[in-house]
């Protein structure tokens, strides 16, 4: 019975020494911190950016503190999404540059306003919110050679707006110095030097006439299409002009045809490729240099007409994957 007692007692002093450990593990395990901590939230005021080159989730206000914002549409199950994040990071972002990140998944009114369809697109805004540019996937060296092409382009127009205006003036000049009274002194003299013979008034000469000439009209050159970045008809004189040059065989009839044809004109194509649409029912002889046989079909050629690549069917980002990796 005595044996018995204590081997009852080291039972129970093994049970509770267990539990006691147990308890301890468990509590150990409470406390320890995740290793990936969320990142801290951000404050939704403009005061919290220090100007451009910052890359945080969207607010509104956030648009127009940087002299120019793009907004990325990220979605946390795309690879391709998270591929582009973590180039941004790696990289520097220009100090007049803001990247806002907008969830693709809850942004439902943001993607309406901006006509979004697709993840990985990035819209770049002015400090008004209006669209200036947008495209599909790149990276951070993508967005900043985007945000100078349009930069560019509006230096280009507000130079060309100029020249126009100044033309304007110098025509208007011109006509008020062609409208100028005429002096009539020279055929008063005239009058009151003739020789009168009666109470009439006679002329030795005949009244002269005063000959006066119409303004010349100016008609102002037309300035020089912007070469890339253009679809358009098909012409020989267009191969070549921009470094790329993609010709894209559409038939009317085909739906394919024309829904390929509403996503490129749906997108901003890259200032360095053209896209030139020849009818596939009439441009027989271009059809027979590059053995097109369908509808829907791309061929890649060099400024000297020469075949780079050929293939059926895609979308936009299919012509500048093709393009990019010929």
């Amino acid at each position: 019975m005595k044996y018995l007692s204590f081997a009852v007692l080291a039972v129970l002093a093994v049970f509770l020494a267990s539990c006691s450990h147990g308890g301890d593990y468990k509590a150990e395990k409470k406390s320890e911190k995740p290793k990936n901590p969320p990142v801290e939230e951000l404050q939704t005021t403009p005061e919290s950016l220090s100007g451009g080159g910052n890359y945080v989730n969207y607010v509104e206000e956030f648009v127009g503190v940087a002299p120019n914002t793009v907004i990325f549409f990220h979605a946390d199950w795309c690879g391709t999404c998270h591929k582009v994040e973590q180039d941004i990071l790696a990289g520097r972002i220009p100090d007049d540059i803001n990247i806002l990140v907008a969830n693709y998944d809850t942004e439902t009114e943001l993607k309406k306003k901006y006509g979004v369809t697709t993840q990985t697109t990035f819209v770049h805004v002015d400090a008004d919110g209006e669209l200036v540019n947008k495209w599909m996937k790149g990276d951070l060296a993508t967005i900043i050679e985007t945000v100078r092409s349009s930069q560019n382009n509006d230096v280009a127009s507000a130079e060309t707006s100029q020249e126009e205006g100044e033309t304007e003036v110098v025509q208007k000049e011109s006509i008020q110095e062609t409208e100028a009274p005429q002096d009539n002194s020279v055929i008063s003299q005239t009058v009151e030097e003739a020789p009168q013979k009666s109470t009439e008034v006679s002329y030795a000469n005949p009244e002269p006439v005063v000959e006066t000439s119409t303004p010349t009209e100016v008609v102002l050159e037309e300035p020089a299409p912007v070469l890339g970045g253009k679809y358009v008809a098909y012409s020989e004189d267009l191969v070549g002009q921009a470094a790329h040059t993609v010709v894209y065989f559409h038939a009317d009839w085909c739906p394919t045809c024309v829904k390929l044809e509403k996503n490129i004109e749906a997108w901003d194509i890259p200032n360095d490729i053209n896209i030139l649409k020849a009818d596939f029912d009439t441009s027989k002889e271009l059809k027979k240099k590059y053995g097109v046989t369908s509808q829907t079909t791309l061929i890649h050629v060099s400024p000297e007409w020469e075949l780079i690549k050929k293939w059926v069917g895609g979308d936009l980002q299919t012509i500048i994957d093709n393009v990019e990796w010929a």
